[in-house]
């Protein structure tokens, strides 16, 4: 493999080896990379230029990587179905996400990144509605943005004193586009399917919280 990222390094011109294996490494392990991240831009040129090479390497462990050049970000995705279990409320809540992005993007409220901000009164008001229960506390819904991070579909954004009441709104949420990819088609269906259901909370049931979602398997533990 080595001797396949050489040839491509002395073809390109500006990038080493060691890039190639870094690329397909930060792949693996951040599963989303983001032009505009940190620190990231050099990386997401050589994902973006050299697709093909690297979807070779990730196939044989069960990945294919997607490339988005219209919003500027790569990630790679599982393909077989069932993955790491995840708390049933990291999974409504991510789906919450992802209806909250449906929205904004029908306004287009995207920001240069093609991010949706959210506030949490929003937040709150869209998930006591699909939910019918309590959105978590301000404490435990940062512990759950910090998951989400991780896996590139959403990000939080502190809000300072001079803007607005920081202690009621201490930060909002930019709802990340591969949130479209991670999560899977069919995300916003079964969201529905749960708001037409018997009426029951779909946090109290966590073996039904995302059962069929392609990404995300949940457990009864707790987010």
């Amino acid at each position: 493999m080595f001797n396949q990222w050489q040839q491509l390094a002395e073809a390109s011109g500006c990038f080493d080896a060691v890039d190639f294996e870094r690329a397909a490494y930060r792949l693996m392990t951040d599963q989303v990379i983001y032009r505009d991240d940190h620190g990231c831009q050099q990386l997401y040129f050589l994902i973006e230029r050299y697709e093909k090479a690297l979807q070779k390497v990730l196939e044989p462990f069960g990945v294919k990587l997607r490339v988005n050049p219209e919003h500027n970000y790569a990630v790679a995705l599982p393909t077989h179905e069932r993955q790491t279990p995840v708390p049933s409320k990291l999974t409504v809540l991510a789906l919450v996400l992802l209806k909250l992005y449906h929205l904004g993007a029908q306004h287009n409220g995207f920001n240069d990144q093609a991010e949706i901000e959210c506030d949490l009164p929003s937040l709150q008001q869209l998930y006591v509605e699909v939910t019918a229960g309590e959105l978590p506390r301000v404490a435990e819904l940062d512990d759950m943005l910090r998951h989400f991070k991780r896996w590139g579909i959403a990000r939080r954004v502190a809000v300072t004193s001079d803007v607005g009441d920081a202690g009621a709104q201490p930060f909002v949420i930019m709802i990340r586009p591969a949130i479209l990819d991670v999560l899977g088609e069919g995300a916003l269906a079964r969201l529905a399917g749960w708001q037409a259901g018997r009426g029951e909370s779909v946090t109290g049931d966590n073996t039904a919280a995302g059962a069929d979602n392609d990404n995300m398997e949940p457990t009864d533990e707790a987010a």
